[in-house]
């Protein structure tokens, strides 16, 4: 990096400044060398003595930021202590807005503050600089090394310790002012610092409210409403009561603030306000709580409905359907009440939705695709009913157009693809009980991406196999789960005699013999029999959150929520049956 600006002669220094040393060019690209320049704003150069490395931050911040800048567009603020070298600088268009660092107190907040202090002030200087950036912020700062390396004084003392504890950036560098304007050959340290902004580290609202929650916590419950709940709910809820009641307080604050926040102090010129607080994009007019609240609310139940732990079974229609209320639902409060509620709606349907995707799956393996390749999966049987397919056997074909970029043919499975072989997994896991938070298709399917494996890419119940011609085979490893699809299916359709599950096979009629000799065989049905929990029973569970003794105690003990103008809680539960 070099500068632009014509290197002036020196005014007369007195004693006090005769430590300065102008910034030579190549130690400015060590200095600039480090933050991100295109997202930085407000710089402070708090030792500018002529603007040498003013210039260099200039330069810099035109350069990354991709602008043709006016100097006085950029955000770059300059304290120089010597009279004649402030005329300088104001001089060259830039902003001086004050004289000692030492004595400086800005509300300002600065991205960056660059420096090249007096040599026999460095400590304090820095040590200053890094008061001003506590609450997070870049430094970057040239140092007579002896600073660092000879900690005599308390300032030195301070400032390695500090410099230690932010795990600052140290470089040494030897002659970096041999063929500087002023030379020495004192050798110099570049130190560099950056601090995290901590915005909640000053916020009084925030503070009240956590010893207001710890104060709460620590309370003994009473007995009556001493329930299990479930841990993420709990934990959401508490999150969602934090968040809205720190957004109510400061909403309070700014009103009682707005009257110190106008852009003239006389009133009868009509002020306006300098400070607007809104409530995301669209909101007209300064903030509500009720405003804030129905934001907070929708924010909360979109969360939720998108955490695994509560719809990681759902099937990808029913997520969809889910998400569709969640504007209705910024008019109810995130309570516990009121997602147990909407949960148990949920449940039934997931019942419902478990059958239906049972039922369809099996038309769709058996009976739909009879015209084309799929008339492999198709079973004749005809000593029952009149059906023309009973039963899926271990492979299946299914289309699948959408597995392979149309762009250069590689295999690159997305949603479609993958929440058809969700669906299938989602109700296999709900007939064995095997279900699990880990989702075994996205894995899988991700990884035969990555390696670009089309074939037997081995699933949790199933291996697939992708075709560019549109098909993907399907060939059941579980035939357990698969048996208990086929029973589930047919017992739906009343394909099976009615004492199926119930009569041993020798105490069946001939007729009845035949229909299981036709559709499993005298042992197969043995073995059912002798497992009947497992092949006879329903869906082993929903995958949601349970509701417990307990926690349908403390639904009943919670306060019903207070009606919404646009429909009741039980209109809306009404409305999703």
């Amino acid at each position: 990096m070099t500068t632009t600006t014509q290197i002036n002669t020196l005014p007369e220094l007195g004693n006090a400044q005769k430590s300065f040393y102008p910034t030579p060019a190549a130690l400015a690209a060590l200095l600039l060398d480090g933050p991100n320049w295109s997202r930085v704003g407000a710089v402070l150069e708090p030792s500018a003595r002529k603007g040498d490395l003013a210039a260099a931050i200039m330069n810099m911040i035109e350069l990354k930021k991709g602008y043709d800048y006016r100097r006085n567009q950029v955000d770059l603020d300059c304290i120089e202590i010597d009279k004649n070298l402030r005329h300088i600088l104001t001089g060259k268009e830039y902003r001086v807005i004050h004289d000692d660092f030492l004595t400086f107190s800005t509300y300002k907040v600065y991205d960056a503050i660059i420096m090249n202090p007096p040599f026999d002030r460095g400590a304090e200087h820095l040590l200053k600089a890094l008061s001003i950036q506590q609450k997070g912020g870049y430094i970057a700062c040239i140092l007579n090394a002896q600073t660092i390396k000879n900690p005599h004084t308390y300032a030195r003392k301070s400032l390695v310790n500090k410099l230690t504890e932010y795990g600052a950036e140290i470089t040494f560098h030897d002659g970096a002012f041999a063929d500087a304007e002023r030379k020495t050959g004192v050798e110099v340290a570049i130190v560099k610092v950056s601090i995290p902004r901590d915005d909640e580290s000053d916020s009084s609202i925030l503070d009240g409210l956590r010893a207001d929650r710890s104060q709460r916590q620590q309370q003994p419950q009473a007995e009556d409403t001493d329930v299990i709940k479930e841990d993420f709910i709990d934990a959401i809820i508490d999150r969602f009561n934090f968040e809205a009641a720190a957004g109510c307080k400061l909403i309070r604050e700014y009103r009682a603030l707005l009257p110190y926040l106008k852009n003239a102090i006389d009133k009868d010129s009509y002020p306006s306000d300098m400070l607007k607080l809104k409530v995301d994009d669209h909101s007209y007019g300064d903030a509500t709580e009720n405003e804030f609240i129905r934001s907070v609310r929708k924010k909360y139940w979109s969360a939720l409905f998108q955490n695994p732990k509560f719809t990681r079974k759902l099937t990808s229609n029913l997520q969809t359907e889910l998400m569709g209320k969640v504007n209705d639902l910024r008019d109810y409060d995130f309570t516990f009440f009121n997602i147990m509620t909407i949960r148990i709606n949920i449940e039934k349907k997931v019942i419902e939705g478990i059958h239906k995707t049972i039922i369809d799956l099996f038309d769709d393996w058996t009976v739909k695709y009879h015209w084309d390749e799929m008339s492999k999966n198709r079973h004749y049987f005809n000593g029952w009913k009149t059906n023309d397919a009973f039963a899926v056997n271990k492979r299946v074909i299914i289309p699948c157009y959408n597995a392979f970029s149309d762009y250069d043919g590689r295999f690159q499975p997305r949603y479609g693809t993958i929440d058809k072989l969700r669906d299938i997994e989602k109700v296999f896991d709900y007939l064995s009980g095997r279900m699990t938070q880990y989702d075994f298709v996205s894995g899988a399917l991700e990884r035969a991406e990555r390696d670009q494996q089309t074939k037997k890419i081995h699933l949790k119940y199933f291996m697939v196999t992708f075709y560019k011609k549109g098909t993907c085979h399907v060939e059941f490893t579980d035939l357990d789960v698969l048996h208990k699809f086929n029973l589930y299916a047919a017992k739906d359709k009343n394909w099976l005699p009615p004492c199926y599950g119930k009569k041993a096979y020798a105490d069946m009629a001939p007729e009845e013999q035949d229909v299981i000799d036709s559709f499993e065989g005298e042992k197969s049905y043995a073995d059912v029999m002798s497992r009947a929990d497992y092949f006879l029973s329903g869906p082993a569970d929903t995958g949601l959150p349970k509701i417990n003794a307990g926690a349908q105690k403390a639904m009943d003990l919670e306060a019903t929520p207070t009606p919404a103008v646009e429909m009741t809680i039980d209109e809306f539960i009404a409305s999703m049956e």
